[in-house]
């Protein structure tokens, strides 16, 4: 059991990598899916920050994923973030940043949402 997680800690550490800094812009949680234009379960890449519906409404995310290489994206529904390399989800402190920023495109506030 401790092999398999050191083995699920090892691959989020390579695809966290991957994870870019902020945009310049604002986030915003209220994005269209890139591709289809539908608001419902969209998730924002970590790498490029394009947003792309989920695998259950269109699978643009995923298809992202596939295309781009791109592991890592945050629901704009509940911010989890869900490693395509790894197929889990994924908690790491390098995600804060882009938590709070989400939280405060769709609530309005700053608070810190760190706990997610």
């Amino acid at each position: 059991m401790m092999e398999s997680l050191l083995s699920v800690l090892g691959l989020h550490l390579s695809t966290l990598t991957k994870v870019k800094k902020l945009p310049d812009y604002e986030l915003s949680a209220f994005s269209p899916c890139s591709v289809c234009d539908l608001t419902k379960e969209n998730w924002i890449c970590l790498t490029c920050y394009s947003t792309n519906c989920s695998r259950f409404v269109n699978q643009h995310a995923e298809q992202h994923f596939l295309v781009e290489n791109h592991p890592m994206a945050i629901s704009i529904s509940d911010f989890s973030v869900w490693c395509y390399e790894c197929n889990s989800y994924v908690h790491n402190e390098v995600l804060f940043a882009t938590k709070n920023a989400l939280n405060k495109s769709k609530f309005g506030n700053d608070e810190n949402t760190n706990v997610i």
